[in-house]
């Protein structure tokens, strides 16, 4: 269990794991766990984490040095514990995901970091009015260095500008490892990127055949929103489905 998780906090507080990416979209996720979850999720990924340390039939192999010195990391991690996590996932489901990304057709001008920040406007602005009737919310960002501050001013600038009924907003920054719940998100976004870049037009296909699909339907079930800036919907459903 990490320290930075173990605090008290009002019932029916949430905790908002976030990351993003740039290939092949520039997308952002948001992973939403009760605050009553949150320990016991992320003591499980701890616990995986160091069982597959001691995959010595990886040993020696660069992916899976870099997994064992930097956590999960869905782009670099070697297929094995690619496969490994999402089946953790699939069995976990005790979370929910949204997920905004933009394939930059109708703001072709902006740079990847400005379409960004639109991207995280929009899936916090989701965030927000998804979980309004909350005591709380804790946004985990996973830190980024020269970007924390731009998303601290934005997170500020939403705020201004939502709805008056809205709940408490805190900000924290952790890695990967700190804490190891920030994992989430990430492989999340990996799954899903992979899966819809895939997908031709506005077509929605689930076939078993296809290994991204069938790591897209094992996160599936988590998944309230996922949304395009420049299109339709993906994804639509209530939270509490």
């Amino acid at each position: 269990m990490q320290q930075s998780l173990d605090l008290d906090e009002p019932d029916g507080t949430v905790f908002v794991f976030l990351d993003e990416s740039y290939d092949p979209f520039v997308a952002a996720a948001a992973v939403v766990i009760e605050a009553t979850d949150v320990h016991r999720l992320d003591s499980d990924i701890t616990t995986t984490y160091e069982r597959m340390q001691g995959w010595y039939r990886l040993g020696g192999l660069p992916s899976f040095e870099e997994f064992r010195e930097r956590g999960f990391h869905a782009t670099s991690d070697p297929p094995e514990v690619q496969i490994a996590f999402v089946g953790l996932l699939a069995e976990v489901l005790n979370f929910k995901s949204l997920i905004s990304y933009s394939d930059g057709s109708a703001r072709a001008d902006l740079s990847e970091k400005k379409r960004l920040m639109i991207v995280f406007d929009q899936l916090l602005r989701d965030v927000l009015r998804a979980y309004k009737g909350r005591p709380k919310l804790i946004l985990y960002f996973e830190s980024a260095h020269g970007m924390d501050r731009y998303l601290t001013r934005l997170v500020s600038r939403v705020l201004r500008t939502s709805q008056r009924k809205r709940p408490e907003v805190e900000i924290r920054f952790g890695t990967k490892r700190d804490p190891d719940l920030l994992a989430v998100p990430d492989y999340v976004l990996y799954v899903f990127n992979r899966w819809r870049v895939t997908q031709e037009g506005g077509a929605w296909n689930l076939d078993p055949e296809k290994h991204q699909a069938r790591s897209f339907k094992a996160i599936l079930g988590s998944v309230s929103i996922a949304r395009s800036l420049e299109h339709r919907d993906i994804i639509r459903r209530s939270i509490d489905d």
